[in-house]
């Protein structure tokens, strides 16, 4: 798990290195370049998101996640996220089954145009399973894994929003039946 996650970074990097080159004009040799000091806070931005919406089977379910990354030279940015999951599941003649789950995570993300970008993520998730799907654990499941996928995000000044979808690297999650393709979030980020 630690090596997929230490190459996926690896290779968000380098596909952000030769996207920047490709996208950066040459300079002309008899003229330094400018160096301007960025202010920290300008590097930063911040992303809402809201997903995973679920009816059906007389169960509802919705998550939320939240982020903030820094941005690195050219379209690559890096960062830490935070995300809940909650299910309700009706059981006839049964009392209703409600879930909540937590996790964080660590991402990178590549524009690879203004309004496309590519995501990787590295989650750590705590799944609550309420005795129903697990004889192990009978309250929680905990996993880590990979995810990889991308997004649309457009907008005016400061404030985007779009769409982005994750894809759940790891079988033993899916199989688990959480998030079982992955993810899909409605986005809304600031200074991204």
């Amino acid at each position: 798990m630690i090596k997929q996650a230490i190459l996926l970074s690896f290779l968000l990097f380098f596909l952000a290195e030769s996207v920047n080159a490709q996208r950066t004009r040459t300079r002309t040799r008899n003229r330094a370049p400018e160096k301007t000091q960025v202010p920290v806070n300008e590097k930063l931005w911040y992303g809402a998101y809201l997903g995973n919406f679920g009816f059906g089977n007389g169960g509802f379910s919705f998550s939320a996640k939240g982020s903030a990354a820094y941005k690195f030279a050219g379209p690559l940015s890096a960062g830490v996220s935070t995300k809940f999951f909650y299910n309700t599941i009706s059981v006839p003649a049964a009392p209703d089954i409600s879930l909540f789950s937590y996790g964080a995570g660590l991402f990178a993300r590549v524009k690879v145009i203004q309004s496309v970008f590519l995501q990787g993520e590295y989650n750590f998730t705590s799944y609550d399973s309420d005795g129903a799907f697990s004889n192990l654990n009978p309250d929680r499941e905990t996993f880590t894994y990979p995810m990889l996928g991308g997004g649309y995000e457009s907008g005016y000044g400061p404030w985007t929003y779009g769409i982005m979808l994750l894809f759940n690297l790891n079988e033993e999650v899916r199989e688990f039946g959480a998030n079982d393709f992955g993810e899909y979030w409605l986005t809304f980020s600031y200074n991204f």
